[in-house]
């Protein structure tokens, strides 16, 4: 029976990668700086055409790509905002545990929600891994945080109690199970068993067993 473990790269080979990186940026722009060195013009002059055609076409790729790769773009976009973000209000943040994330397996991230916003920036900041946030549909109707939630990827969900709305009438308890409507009050048709009443100035709202009448 064989087991394969999947090898993380060390911190010297995550630095050598970054400086092969800028090497290469930098060997592209010197030799675009250069007539002689330039790779498209010394191609066009090879095949006589007109470097125009490929200026056009370069563009054309490059139109194709940002819309291929939207998602990715605007997700790394937000990342970027969010970090600079961090760095300025929240830079004391110590991260602990990231080479406990595996690289390429699926993730399910359950972190405490003490915000309803500073967690996820947090979250975004410092995770190696690309998230999908799940994001309650009130937020994301909502113009900034929705269009911020989109870039994100994040997944709507609509929540119960986005969804409640004011009852008629008043309600009176006379006992703690059982309760009494007036001034107008329309059980039969306003909730069916297993909704949830919440009178004003509770915590929590208490489960429809069964609706008798108005």
């Amino acid at each position: 029976k064989a087991q394969a473990t999947a090898m993380r790269p060390s911190r010297a080979e995550g630095r050598w990668a970054e400086t092969r990186q800028h090497m290469y940026l930098v060997l592209a722009v010197v030799m675009l700086a250069s007539d002689s060195f330039n790779p498209v013009k010394l191609v066009a002059a090879l095949f006589n055409f007109d470097t125009d055609w490929v200026f056009y076409a370069g563009l054309c790729t490059l139109g194709y790509y940002i819309w291929a790769c939207s998602e990715d773009l605007c997700y790394h976009c937000v990342k970027v905002f969010f970090t600079s973000i961090l760095n300025i209000f929240l830079s004391d943040v110590e991260v602990i545990g990231l080479n406990n994330i595996v690289p390429d397996s699926p993730v399910v991230f359950c972190i405490n929600h003490a915000n309803q916003f500073v967690d996820a920036v947090v979250q975004i900041s410092v995770s190696p891994r690309k998230i999908g946030f799940l994001i309650a549909q009130k937020s994301f109707d909502h113009w900034l945080i929705g269009t911020l939630a989109k870039a994100a990827g994040a997944v709507p969900v609509a929540r119960p109690q986005d969804s409640a709305v004011k009852g008629k009438g008043q309600i009176c308890f006379v006992t703690p199970r059982r309760v009494l409507g007036r001034n107008g009050t329309a059980f039969t048709t306003a909730l069916r068993p297993n909704d949830k009443l919440r009178p004003v100035g509770t915590p929590e709202g208490l489960r429809v067993a069964e609706v008798v009448s108005d």
